[in-house]
C-alpha cells in the first residue's frame, strides 16, 4: 500500500486542525531511499489513539560511518509556517 514520490525538497509536515499546531521535519533530500508515512486511528486494535509518523528511510552500510541530520520543528498554526521557519534557517535541502 503506498505510492513512490520522488522528493524535490527534504521536508515533511503534519497539522492538527483541532489544536492548530503543526510539526515539520527537515532532512537531507538525497540519502533517503523513501519517506515512510504512517497514520494511526483509535480503531487500531494495537494502539487506540491518533498519531502519525514520518520516517525517512536511509541505507545503512555495514562497517562504515554515516551521519544523517533530522531537524524537528513544532509551531502553532499551519504547516506552511513551519516550513517557512525551517526554510528561513536554511535547513531545507533541494535536489
Amino acid at each position: 500500500y503506498g505510492r513512490v514520490i520522488y522528493l524535490k525538497e527534504g521536508w515533511d509536515a503534519g497539522y492538527d486542525t483541532k489544536e492548530d499546531i503543526s510539526f515539520v521535519a527537515a532532512f537531507p533530500v538525497k540519502p533517503p531511499l523513501f519517506l515512510h508515512m504512517f497514520m494511526n486511528h483509535p480503531r487500531n486494535p494495537d494502539a487506540h489513539f491518533y498519531c502519525h509518523e514520518f520516517q525517512p528511510w536511509v541505507p545503512i552500510f555495514q562497517k562504515s560511518t554515516m551521519y544523517f541530520t533530522y531537524y524537528f520543528w513544532g509551531k502553532s498554526g499551519n504547516w506552511q509556517k513551519g516550513v517557512k521557519s525551517l526554510r528561513d534557517r536554511n535547513l531545507i535541502t533541494t535536489r
